[in-house]
């Protein structure tokens, strides 16, 4: 059986969720979004119209993005929850179901085939390197990106469309990220407000609409769950604990501008817990990066590779022969046809990105190169914890 054949039969079985444009997702989301907010041409697909008459027009429309924050999440919390009886339907996260992907894809309504940003780690063949895109810094020396002679414009090849919307933007990010080259990228141009605390940014939100006298979008990205899932695993008690206190302000922004504003929360992708004897690494000197021309990038649950020319084929069989039993290999033309990253055909640039391989784990396997730091929480893959988000309107 092929790897495709195997992929395939993943998919049938529902051990994997295959990315379908015909279900809601993240860029319908992103497109009815910007359609409510008066972005004009904006053509809705029939899942996009769903999203938007779900979310419904309102004056004032509050997108709050809780990364990380997977079905998984919402299915644990109780009954009586606030988010939980808000949940208006269930979408799918782009794939790779990580955050750089999808907020790439909020910030232009485009596939990850179409905007070029496929992983946290994106090679930059112009430059030849491999990029740690949100932080916007080479992924080994942690030098920043503009002192290589990198332009956000090379980086980040699709434009955000924020500038579009006709109700005034404004993006809430906590203090760490704001004014950095991605932020800037997201709202170009439209103001940022930075903040320290999820409730003040609630308080300032509430204000800002109450003072408002023409129709705004607020945008509020809240990193705290995802963060939490990826040192603890996704249901630790310290995740539950985080989620209450993100579930708290929430609420009390929402009961605040009841019957004025429209809130809207979901996420960039879930998470799933990768046991330490699931994570393998791929050192320095291992026989299978002397087959490569440059270390693997995209994600570690579902790396790209990059062959030495002329060793393509011996790439693949030493992988296949070490990971074939949990991992699933294919080729970036295979990638295509697949139509994993969006339904339309890569850009030449994404194309040029992805290398030469990919690798799909039916499992919770991760496979690593130089790793930051320890982690337990991992996301990009194709699992249903990985692939499931809610859209929740309140």
């Amino acid at each position: 059986m092929s790897d495709v054949d195997r992929l395939l039969a993943w998919f049938e079985s529902g051990a994997l969720v295959r990315p379908d444009a015909g279900v809601p997702n993240t860029v319908d989301l992103s497109r009815a979004i910007a359609s409510l907010c008066g972005a004009p041409g904006i053509a809705l697909s029939p899942p996009a119209q769903r999203v938007a008459d779900a979310i419904g027009r309102a004056d004032h429309i509050v997108f709050v993005m809780a990364d990380g924050f997977g079905m998984n999440l919402v299915e644990h919390l109780p009954q009586d929850s606030f988010f939980r009886p808000h949940v208006a339907m269930e979408m799918q996260a782009v794939f790779p179901s990580s955050t750089a992907p999808a907020i790439t894809s909020i910030a232009t309504g485009r596939w990850p085939a179409a905007h070029a940003v496929p992983g946290w780690f994106t090679y930059l063949p112009d430059h030849n390197l491999i990029a740690t895109i949100l932080p916007f810094i080479e992924r080994f020396s942690k030098r920043p990106l503009a002192e290589l002679g990198v332009t956000p414009e090379q980086a980040l090849p699709v434009p955000s469309w924020l500038p579009r919307f006709k109700h005034e933007p404004l993006c809430y990010m906590p203090a760490f990220i704001t004014g950095s080259t991605y932020s800037n990228y997201f709202s170009d141009g439209e103001p940022q407000v930075p903040y320290e605390h999820l409730s003040a940014a609630a308080e300032a939100i509430v204000a800002r609409i109450a003072a408002s006298r023409a129709p705004t979008y607020t945008y509020l990205y809240v990193p705290f769950i995802d963060a939490a899932e990826h040192e603890h695993g996704p249901h630790a008690d310290a995740v539950t604990k985080t989620l209450v206190m993100v579930e708290r302000a929430v609420a009390s922004l929402a009961g605040q501008v009841e019957g004025r504003a429209r809130v809207v929360v979901s996420a960039d992708h879930g998470l799933t817990r990768v046991a330490k004897r699931d994570q393998h690494e791929i050192k320095e000197g291992d026989p299978l990066m002397r087959l490569l021309r440059l270390p693997p990038s995209g994600e570690p649950r579902v790396p790209s590779f990059y062959a030495r020319e002329g060793r393509a084929d011996r790439f693949a069989a030493a992988f296949r022969d070490r990971f074939g039993d949990t991992h699933a290999l294919l080729t970036i033309d295979e990638v295509e046809a697949l139509r994993l990253l969006g339904p339309d055909a890569l850009s030449p640039e994404t194309r040029r990105r992805l290398g030469d391989f990919m690798a799909v784990s039916a499992t919770s396997d991760a496979i690593l190169h130089r790793p930051d730091s320890p982690m337990i929480g991992f996301h990009g893959g194709l699992l249903p914890d990985e692939m499931r988000i809610p859209l929740i309107v309140a």
